[in-house]
């Protein structure tokens, strides 16, 4: 094959390729969570950015729900180390961790972390020298 007939195959191939990828949208299904046979809806809380030596208060509990934090991710992209956690208003630190330089840390919880009604969550940078991300998502429940 010459030169010219391969790079004619590749752009058939290339050409082809886009009409079948741009013929079908991408869908996303999102997964449901079942709890004591109830399926609860998941839910992206959001990203957050929390400025060094600083906390926020991105949510606060409705009144009769749970929030329940399923997975947190946080990201550094500083050039130092930072700390971080995650605390109710007035509670102990429910996560507490310190991320490398330019890392990430991520966890998902089994049963996840509740919120208590009207409870403020808060997100902590404890120390360090950059802004740092957190990202929540979890689901709301009927309060116990």
């Amino acid at each position: 094959m010459t030169r010219l007939g391969f790079q004619l195959a590749i752009l058939t191939l290339l050409a082809l390729s886009a009409a079948v990828f741009s013929a079908s949208p991408a869908q996303t299904q999102v997964p449901n969570i079942k709890f004591k046979g109830k399926v609860l809806e998941p839910w992206a809380l959001g990203t957050f950015r929390v400025n060094p030596n600083t906390e926020a208060i991105p949510f606060s509990v409705p009144q009769s729900q749970e929030l329940v934090i399923t997975d947190v991710v946080i990201s550094n992209t500083g050039t130092g180390a930072a700390s971080a956690g995650l605390s109710a208003e007035g509670g102990p630190f429910l996560l507490w961790v310190t991320i490398p330089a330019e890392s990430t840390f991520s966890h998902s919880y089994a049963s996840g972390i509740a919120f208590p009604q009207e409870a403020n969550v808060r997100l902590h940078h404890v120390s360090g020298p950059s802004p740092i991300d957190f990202h929540l998502n979890g689901f709301l429940r009927k309060a116990k």
